[in-house]
């Protein structure tokens, strides 16, 4: 009896969740994706059938949106080949999802490409180009791609507008994705969340427009965490307003954390040309951090605004690398209140009317390299709307090798140390090296190790080896080396060792006889001394015909050839020393590579290539007199050769000429015979013998 009442239990759970399948591309009725959301129940799968790409891409084009009242999930059946479109041709939205009441309320789309959806309803519910959703527990998105959807009546949410769900968007794609023709604010121009919480990672945000804020994402009290994602030429266009804010992000109101994200690109009227933070003044000013993040080449366009490509409240950032950001006005890289920067570089960012990072209230900068930047009024400034002055704290920072005017402006350096400045602050401590107006010596922006670009100082700059020699945290590049450089970046001290193996090899104090790539680190007692790397490589003891000349592949540096003749007892051949080799005879050869105390045989190769292109009838050119003096006269039919070989009967190349008109002059030569190779396009190739008098 119990068996029984658990099979019935078994058989009711199973039942409760089913899967529906999409078999054909009508836009309602049996089969279609319509017809089948409509018919299934709360909890269901719908799956599109493989079938439906039997014949490759296809397009499901929908006269209206479908209506979907309870929990789903939709999975689609996309290929690295073929694709699915749900297409909305520009004339509806493609799903509308409310879920009041509903006993399940989680939605699930997965593998779906959905374009050209397009809202243009005048009422509450005009939001969502793609997908709008309301009053759903939760929301995922995954492996899906959004492109060319759109708002077109003022209301949010270029693709998608969720509301009040927890929204989790996995390895998806928004492209090009639009708001147009706002009648009144109008945010988001890819995707826009209300309330709930939003969870981002793997995706990819790119040319979404905007006429007000958030082009490519807009959050509205909601929790923000975005992982490992791309936001790249995302806009905010000034149509009704100068002030368009956060070109990529904007988050209001609740926590944020970005990590290893890539911002470039983007661009703002105001502030915020990739991401923005606002918070009220009643909202928590706490927590929020940016770690390990690119931001590259974004733009605030309004000249009498505060700027900032990163605009945040109490903010930690940390490992990132602001590069060659522009601001009309103020602050290119960073316009910040109470926030803390470590172990990061701005480098290359232009501010046509101030400072490149715009500070308000107190900050913290510790391990950051300012450098290669231009603001009209210094470096660092403070905020014109904040009274009094600034104080920014500094600690193995580099704030020097700026253009006119470097340093900083109205703002108060409070230093704790171990800093490079170009200016000479009242509160510089014994360890700063202050007044440095030349000679900073850094190295070019380069990927130094870590996840992006950044500076590293020369051995002769006085950053190297100058910082807090009891500061072992790593740098925006990788581990310490010895004692700290001042700055974002860390100068390693990597040896490498590349040696041929053949044998034992010992090396810092092991012994290898393989080849492959190895590693040692050695330590000092608080980090690492050095770094070594050893690559070991064996000879190649390939050979390849390239049109009738034997080829060795191995070209190290230091290698001598002996050709030998494999069916005469591996006898040397004489004067057969190149890497190349034109026999005179077939038969079977190989080649002895020597390399210092290395020494190894190829295997043979078989050769028939003698008399076969002397003996056509029909050359590709002939040449006179023969014998000769020393020139020669070419006669072809076609196209002259490109160049031309001369070698001795034992296959050893003596010269190379290129070949530009009809007359050859050999080099200098002794009396004998000698192999011409004509050389054509196309790798033909056509031997012949002449002799020298």
């Amino acid at each position: 009896m119990k068996n029984l009442f658990l099979s019935i239990v078994a058989l009711f759970a199973t039942a409760s969740i089913s899967a529906q399948t999409v078999t054909n591309l009508n836009d309602s009725g049996p089969g279609s994706l319509r017809g089948e959301i409509l018919a299934a129940s709360p909890g269901d799968v719908i799956s599109l059938s493989p079938s439906l790409l039997a014949n490759g891409s296809d397009t499901l084009t929908l006269q209206s949106d479908i209506i979907i009242n309870k929990g789903l999930t939709i999975q689609g059946i996309n290929t690295a080949t073929d694709t699915l479109y749900i297409n909305g041709g520009k004339h509806t939205r493609l799903f509308y999802v409310d879920i009041t009441g509903g006993s399940n309320r989680h939605l699930k789309f997965k593998n779906l490409t959905l374009i050209n959806g397009r809202d243009t309803v005048s009422t509450s519910d005009g939001h969502g180009g793609a997908l709008l959703v309301l009053n759903a527990d939760s929301v995922t998105i995954e492996d899906c791609h959004f492109e060319g959807n759109e708002n077109n009546n003022g209301g949010d949410g270029g693709a998608c507008h969720i509301t009040g769900a927890h929204v989790k968007i996995v390895r998806s794609s928004f492209v090009r994705n639009r708001i147009s023709n706002c009648t009144s604010i109008c945010l988001g121009g890819g995707v826009y969340i209300y309330q709930g919480s939003t969870f981002i990672d793997s995706s990819s945000f790119r040319g979404q427009t905007s006429e007000y804020d958030g082009a490519g994402l807009f959050v509205w009290d909601s929790p923000l965490r975005c992982l490992n994602s791309e936001f790249i030429k995302n806009r905010n266009l000034t149509i009704h307003t100068t002030t368009t804010i956060g070109g990529a992000i904007f988050s209001w109101g609740e926590k944020v954390f970005i990590d290893k994200c890539i911002f470039k690109q983007n661009e703002a009227g105001s502030t915020g040309s990739a991401v923005d933070v606002w918070k009220s003044a009643n909202d928590v000013l706490d927590g929020d951090s940016v770690t390990n993040c690119l931001f590259e080449a974004n733009r605030i366009i309004n000249s009498s605004s505060a700027g900032g490509t990163l605009t945040a409240n109490r903010m930690y950032v940390s490992g990132s690398s602001f590069i060659n950001n522009i601001s009309a006005s103020s602050a290119a890289a960073l316009f910040c209140r109470d926030c803390e920067l470590v172990n990061s570089t701005i480098s290359g960012n232009t501010s046509t009317s101030d400072g490149v990072i715009l500070v308000k209230g107190d900050c913290l900068l510790q391990n950051v390299s300012i450098v290669n930047n231009s603001g009209t009024n210094g470096v660092i400034t403070y905020s014109l709307f904040n009274s009094p002055i600034d104080t920014v704290t500094i600690k193995g920072c580099i704030i020097a090798g700026n253009s006119s005017p470097d340093g900083v402006h109205n703002v108060y350096l409070e230093s704790q140390g171990y800093n490079v400045l170009y200016d000479s602050p009242s509160s510089a401590q014994p360890t700063d090296i202050v007044g440095v107006t030349s000679g900073l010596n850094m190295e070019p922006l380069a990927m130094n190790g870590g996840l992006y670009p950044t500076h590293i100082p020369m051995v002769n700059s006085p950053a190297y080896n100058a910082g807090d020699s009891t500061d072992f945290s790593p740098a925006q590049n990788g581990p310490i080396f010895g004692r700290r450089d001042i700055g974002a970046a860390e100068r390693g001290i990597i040896s490498y060792d590349t040696t041929l193996v053949c044998g034992n090899i010992t090396w810092w104090g092991n012994n290898y006889n393989m080849p492959g790539t190895y590693s040692d680190t050695a330590y000092n007692p608080n980090s690492i001394d050095s770094v070594g790397v050893l690559v070991l490589y064996s000879q190649d003891t390939s050979i390849e015909n390239r049109n009738a000349t034997l080829v060795a592949l191995e070209q190290s540096q230091g290698t001598s050839y002996q050709w030998v003749d494999c069916a005469n007892g591996y006898s040397p051949i004489a004067g057969a020393t190149d890497s190349t080799f034109l026999p005179t005879a077939n038969g079977s050869y190989a080649v002895v590579l020597t390399n210092g105390s290395c020494s190894d045989t190829s295997d043979c190769i078989n050769y028939n290539e003698v008399g076969i292109k002397e003996q056509s009838t029909t050359p590709l050119l002939t040449f006179y007199p023969n014998p000769t003096s020393g020139s020669l006269t070419l006669y072809s039919p076609n196209e002259l050769p490109n160049q031309l070989q001369v070698l001795d009967l034992s296959g050893r190349t003596i010269s190379t000429i290129k070949v530009s008109n009809n007359e050859i002059q050999l080099p200098a030569l002794t009396v004998g015979i000698y192999l011409l190779k004509w050389e054509f396009e196309g790798g033909v190739v056509q031997v012949d013998r002449v002799v020298v008098e």
